[in-house]
């Protein structure tokens, strides 16, 4: 659990309600929208209260059920205030005012973090964003876990997510967004990125599963409308399921959690693969658009074909 002073509300991980048997609960509606610090859209589910005991004080509050989280729950600013509660960072402590009982906050840990920087120039449109290769600078161990997350003091318009990686030859995979309006150029040998070695085995695994139980792509919003008429018709109008479509890993040299991870998150795209003209997928919801320039389209009269042409 982690007590965030800069949040506005206070967030927990949907796993968290399938380890307490709450996930069939119904939840309440939120209509507001929420952005992590990196600037992307968290992807909420709806409201439900839970039960949270600090000290020998226990409330009823009510916590936003987001898809992914790196921690089991946040703590915001409406269940600090609902506490009473006073941060002292100094003395690394929180006093709660109704009982005058001082809590220990955090836990002191050595941990080591290393730089990282873009392996080659790369343009980014406004808005746009792009998986990049960048270098670790420093000795980190191939196959080491980091989270990977942005540089404090770094350009604004430069925003990097926040996610966990592999090393591999010294090099990690790292996610930026231009969230400027003009575009930008990011050079070859620009720091990017700091990356901390995850030591926490479980912690990682917990963060993996919880990425890849999810069933639709984080920045996808949710159409109750479209829903009833999609339903099945990835398998029943397409004849594409996900029993039918199978990843050969003889090759790759993933390690068995990232297969998973990468499996799962294939297949919430399984339908727009194209495999036969029988089974055209979903590429007719594909936008695309023919640029003519200063001629506008030509639109020759229909006619019919002589018979010894339709032969041919």
């Amino acid at each position: 659990m982690l007590a965030d002073t800069g949040a506005i509300a206070s967030l927990v991980s949907v796993n968290v309600l399938k380890r307490i048997g709450k996930s069939t609960e119904q939840l309440k509606p939120y209509n507001g929208s929420l952005d992590s610090v990196s600037g992307h859209a968290i992807r909420v589910h709806r409201v439900i209260d839970l039960p949270i005991r600090l000290g020998s004080l226990e409330k009823m509050l009510s916590f936003v059920v987001v898809d992914r989280l790196h921690v089991d729950a946040i703590l915001g600013t409406d269940i600090l205030t609902a506490f009473r509660a006073v941060m002292d960072l100094e003395e690394r402590t929180m006093i709660l005012k109704e009982t005058r009982e001082t809590l220990t906050l955090g836990t002191t840990r050595v941990e080591e973090s290393y730089d990282a920087s873009i392996a080659s120039t790369t343009r980014l449109l406004p808005g746009h964003q792009a998986l990049v290769v960048s270098y670790v600078r420093g000795a980190v161990a191939s196959d080491s876990v980091v989270l990977v997350e942005g540089v404090p003091g770094a350009d604004e318009c430069l925003r990097v997510a926040r996610s966990l990686c592999t090393v591999h030859n010294g090099q990690v995979i790292v996610e930026v967004l231009n969230a400027s309006a003009e575009e930008i150029e990011i050079r070859e040998g620009v720091l990017v990125a700091s990356d901390a070695v995850n030591d926490g085995k479980d912690e990682t695994s917990a963060i993996l599963s919880s990425v890849a139980d999810r069933n639709v792509p984080i920045n996808a919003t949710e159409n109750t409308e479209l829903k009833p008429a999609l339903a099945g018709t990835s398998e029943n109008v397409f004849g594409t399921s996900e029993n039918d479509f199978e990843v050969d890993f003889s090759k790759s040299s993933l390690s068995t959690e990232q297969r998973v991870l990468f499996e799962n998150v294939l297949m919430v795209f399984v339908d727009m693969f194209v495999e036969t003209s029988m089974r055209p997928g979903r590429t007719d919801l594909l936008e695309f658009s023919i640029d003519t320039g200063t001629s506008l389209p030509i639109k020759p009269q229909p006619y019919r074909k002589v018979k010894r042409w339709k032969q041919r």
